[in-house]
């Protein structure tokens, strides 16, 4: 029995040992400064940033005193020290959007000088390094200084800077359909909020704005207006015209034209959607002809112009030279005449000569014959005809009075005559042929030795 109450009496005693540790454990839960409280930046006792642990009590705050009061250990020998002092100049109290700001923070400490900056909504102002404010969207924020004990705050109001004008950077305009036109917005101040534009157009049929570019889509007239997000406003009228011709485009440049042949003028309008393409020509007519097809006809050998001129007065002037390739030679070819000897033919023979032109393409190739005595060759239908005995000269004369001539003597020879005449040519053409074949056996004689 004695010794089942010494065992409940260590047990009872064990179980108020450990009770008395915890609640020294607890009261003792961090480390306390010289003022015999701590700083509970994460507030997990419920009491704030601050509390106090005096004489090893739990945490607890001052308010008008210790509520401990001399309770505590009476070996506890700590005393209130006074708090931080925090001076802060130069703290704005309002900010732009965008703005920013460094105030002079002052901390007076017996112990510990550091200390830690935050803002309350960082949406609205930020802390950077070294305590920069920066302002970021509209709103209010509080900004604390935090040291070891103590803490100061200041609030900041952030407000938007609102556009105070409004420009663009070109005036009125006169544009042709199709074409465009960078316009761009300048707003003031600089530091503007929200710059953004909003930008329409009175008819968007006859244009509209699209990615800071005026497109000039039909012909009229319309505003093309730039509005800001607080309701200032520049606009641009725009009259939209039709597509006027800029130049003229042709085929050549100049034009050689053979009398006896023809060309084509291509005229091409500059730009190709122009709305009206009308033009007028104007040439010579005495010397060339021109179609509704671009056709040129020469009328006459001769230098003349042709001049397009569009309805806007754009024009261009073509040269136009219409001549001939002139002959530069002419030949009589006597090769199929029967000469009795020299330029010897008989009265009852043909005259059978041929011409040649030179250059082959000359314009006119056309010539005529003339003769120095009608008795003797007569021309009839621009050919040579024999009629009588003489001596007569015949002479081709060209478009271009480029000439030949040649000259007969023509004379009665009966046929007698002309056999042996023939009978003499053959006679002399059989003697060289043996003459030859002679000399030939006579030289492979000596080959052969």
């Amino acid at each position: 029995m004695k010794t089942l109450k010494k065992k409940l009496i260590q047990i009872i005693t064990l179980v108020i040992c450990l009770l008395l540790v915890s609640s020294t454990a607890f009261a003792h839960s961090g480390r306390t400064d010289s003022s015999g409280g701590h700083q509970d930046n994460k507030n997990k006792s419920g009491l704030g940033s601050y509390h106090y642990h005096c004489g090893g009590n739990p945490p607890h705050l001052h308010d008008g005193g210790c509520p401990y009061g001399t309770s505590g250990s009476s070996n506890d020998t700590t005393t209130q020290k006074p708090k931080d002092t925090i001076t802060i100049n130069n703290a704005p109290s309002h900010m732009n959007v965008g703005d920013s700001s460094t105030p002079e923070y002052s901390i007076t400490s017996t112990e510990d000088s550091n200390y830690e900056i935050t803002s309350s909504n960082n949406k609205v102002v930020t802390v950077g390094k070294n305590g920069l404010l920066s302002a970021v969207g509209e709103g209010q924020a509080t900004i604390t200084v935090n040291t070891n004990n103590n803490s100061k705050s200041f609030t900041i109001t952030v407000q938007a800077v609102q556009a105070e004008s409004i420009t663009l950077d070109q005036g009125d305009q006169e544009l042709e359909m199709g074409t465009t036109l960078a316009v761009n917005a300048a707003i003031k101040p600089k530091n503007t909020t929200d710059k953004s534009i909003t930008w329409s157009s009175a008819n968007s049929d006859i244009a509209e704005y699209i990615d800071n570019t005026i497109i000039a889509k039909s012909l009229g007239e319309t505003i093309i207006t730039a509005t800001t997000s607080n309701g200032l406003q520049a606009s641009i009228n725009i009259q939209v015209t039709e597509v006027t011709p800029k130049s003229i485009n042709t085929n050549k440049d100049e034009f050689k034209i053979e009398i006896t042949s023809s060309d084509k003028i291509e005229i091409k309008i500059i730009p190709e959607d122009a709305n009206n393409k009308e033009y007028e020509l104007l040439f010579d007519k005495n010397i060339i002809e021109i179609d509704d097809a671009g056709n040129i006809t020469p009328i006459s050998e001769g230098e003349t112009s042709i001049t397009i001129t569009t309805w806007n007065d754009v024009s261009k002037t073509i040269p136009v030279i219409v001549n001939h390739v002139p002959v530069t030679e002419i030949i009589i070819d006597d090769s199929d005449i029967s000469y009795i000897s020299n330029n010897k033919i008989n009265v009852d023979s043909e005259l059978n000569l041929k011409v040649k032109i030179t250059p082959q393409n000359a314009t006119y190739k056309d010539y005529v014959w003339e003769t120095s005595d009608e008795s003797v060759i007569k021309i009839v239908d621009n050919k040579p005809e024999i009629i009588g005995e003489g001596e007569v000269t015949l002479k081709a004369i060209s478009y271009d009075d480029v000439s030949d001539e040649i000259s007969f003597i023509v004379e009665k020879t009966s046929l007698a005559v002309m056999i042996i005449a023939w009978i003499i040519i053959i006679a002399a053409f059989c003697g060289v042929v043996i003459g030859i074949i002679f000399i030939v056996k006579k030289v492979r004689k000596i080959i052969s030795h």
